[in-house]
């Protein structure tokens, strides 16, 4: 199934409901499945609920739906308060849907709180509730935590982890804007603070989709980064090279392109979003209706 369009595609999200948190967890090959299997794990042993995820997958066979939704029924039968739901991306464009399977997921969403994560990464015991508990008492629309880079070795279908690294640093919004320290599984949006066509992703974009998202969404509604240095999360680097990010595993000149082509889309995106009056008073600012995020990082000392 596809979901209704999203934000400037057209249609709006369903308003917010209850206090109930809705995690959107991307899943594009059924050959990963021990991996789901271990993010999911770390989502049903969340302090958080109630709790509703919803597992997005691109264009899988009925056979491979099959063999995920085994996995569900599982875990669900392990943990009866939380709810999981698979929703599967069969439109043939983009070909890489990684940025539709995240509108999917929103189009999907019922409850206040969403959350995002990928099938390779997990989250903390704590993790969402903390940031809960952070954005009911800042009134944020978004908040953020603390992921940490979890080297890992595959020896599949062995997933070890050897060392963990503190990768992600930066000490707020503006350091944010100026340069993405926040993973996609680091903040959590309360959708009762938002308009409800904000939740979106660019499906033309295949790298730094989320922080596409984060300038344009914290440009408009404030944040909270109490919880920065509180760790909600790990990120995955695995050693057989089958990230996204740049990395050892980078080696194509194809793939650098893309990444160099992402920068200046997201430079592009700095010079004409406009930062809003209510984030520039959060900010401490005279507000100016012309200040760009570009401008602001700018004239902001580092």
């Amino acid at each position: 199934m596809v979901g209704a369009p999203l934000g400037r595609e057209g249609a709006a999200l369903p308003a917010a409901t209850e206090n109930g948190l809705d995690v959107i967890v991307r899943f594009h090959a059924i050959a990963r499945l021990p991996e789901l299997q271990r993010c999911l794990l770390s989502l049903i042993g969340q302090t958080y609920r109630p709790l509703t995820v919803h597992i997005v997958t691109q264009r899988f066979q009925p056979g491979d739906t099959a063999i995920a939704q085994h996995l569900v029924d599982t875990l669900a039968r392990l943990e009866p308060d939380a709810a999981f739901h698979i929703h599967n991306f069969t439109d043939p464009e983009p070909a890489d849907a990684r940025s539709s399977l995240v509108n999917l997921g929103y189009a999907n969403v019922r409850g206040r709180y969403v959350y995002l994560l990928d099938y390779d990464d997990v989250t903390s015991p704590h993790g969402c509730q903390t940031l809960v508990t952070d954005l009911l008492q800042t009134g944020a629309a978004i908040s953020f935590g603390h992921v940490i880079g979890a080297h890992l070795t595959v020896d599949w279908p062995i997933i070890m982890s050897r060392t963990r690294q503190d990768l992600y640093v930066g000490n707020g919004l503006v350091d944010m804007l100026r340069q993405n320290f926040c993973p996609i599984h680091s903040f959590m949006i309360d959708r009762s603070r938002a308009a409800p066509d904000a939740l979106w992703f660019d499906p033309a974009r295949s790298r730094d989709e989320d922080y596409d998202f984060l300038i344009r969404f914290c440009a408009e509604y404030p944040s909270s980064f109490a919880k920065k240095d509180y760790v909600v999360g790990f990120y995955g680097l695995k050693d057989d090279g089958s990230n996204t990010v740049v990395g050892p595993g980078v080696t194509t000149e194809t793939r650098m392109a893309e990444w160099r082509r992402s920068f200046d889309l997201l430079t592009d995106q700095r010079s004409r979003t406009r930062v809003s009056p209510r984030v520039q008073r959060q900010l401490g600012l005279v507000a100016d209706p012309a200040l760009t995020v570009a401008r602001l990082v700018k004239e902001t000392p580092q």
